[in-house]
């Protein structure tokens, strides 16, 4: 029983240092941080939010040059905190890929879109996933 106890612990404290390791992946607070992304995104200008989804072309470029070896069929969806002047400091990606991980490691440190500059949550969707005419 006492052995029982020890490796239960032993669970018990490995559970909860992954739970603080993992913190930044958090599923209320990812939507909390895409809900604002999504909120600001569709508030700006039509020419402002054309400019912000036109400067994902080389950091997207930059990511199928870096992460094709692990690409694989999916979707993928980052969420960036912009600071003002436009660099993508913090990274979240819900995909659970390595092509996901890959992925939000390339776009820290990025170059976005300085907007008005002040900081904002931006966010990325993009499709993977081969159609098929069947």
């Amino acid at each position: 029983m006492k052995k029982i106890i020890q490796i239960l612990n032993v669970l018990l404290f490995s559970g909860i240092a992954f739970i603080a390791s993992a913190k930044d992946v958090d599923v209320l607070e990812y939507s909390t941080l895409k809900q604002k992304a999504i909120d600001f995104e569709n508030s700006l200008p039509p020419e402002i939010n054309s400019q912000l989804n036109h400067s994902y072309g080389p950091i997207l470029a930059e990511v199928f040059k870096q992460c094709v070896p692990v690409a694989r069929p999916t979707s993928f969806e980052v969420i960036s905190y912009v600071n003002k002047d436009g660099i993508a400091e913090k990274n979240w990606t819900m995909t659970p890929s390595q092509f996901g991980q890959c992925a939000k490691q390339v776009f820290y440190g990025q170059k976005l879109y300085s907007i008005d500059e002040k900081p904002f949550y931006a966010i990325l969707s993009f499709n993977l996933w081969q159609e098929s005419d069947n």
